[in-house]
């Protein structure tokens, strides 16, 4: 992988990082989920919210949220609904207990 900036000073309280993609690389290079956690736990951020945009990356979101204690995940998407013709946002979290 290129090189990173250096890691920034940690912060002085656990936080959570709200809305993460983990699953897409950087410039074709993908930084390894269990580094990438590491990596944020190293400066405070104890919990992450993986979120799945379609249905691929949301099963990927599930399966990583059931490995890895500090990951959550969130993913809805959308569907039409005939006899109302409105959308409606069906959602699930899943994590790891």
């Amino acid at each position: 992988m290129t090189d990173l900036p250096p890691a920034p000073e940690p912060l002085p309280r656990p936080v959570v990082d709200n809305h993460c993609h983990l699953d897409i690389a950087r410039d074709g290079e993908a930084l390894p989920v269990d580094e990438a956690i590491a990596s944020a736990a190293e400066v405070g951020v104890t919990r992450i919210v993986q979120i799945g945009c379609d249905l691929e990356r949301a099963r990927w979101a599930v399966e990583a949220a059931a490995t890895y204690d500090a990951l959550v995940t969130r993913a809805a998407s959308a569907r039409s609904s005939p006899s109302a013709g409105t959308s409606t946002w069906p959602s699930g979290s899943t994590r790891r207990s």
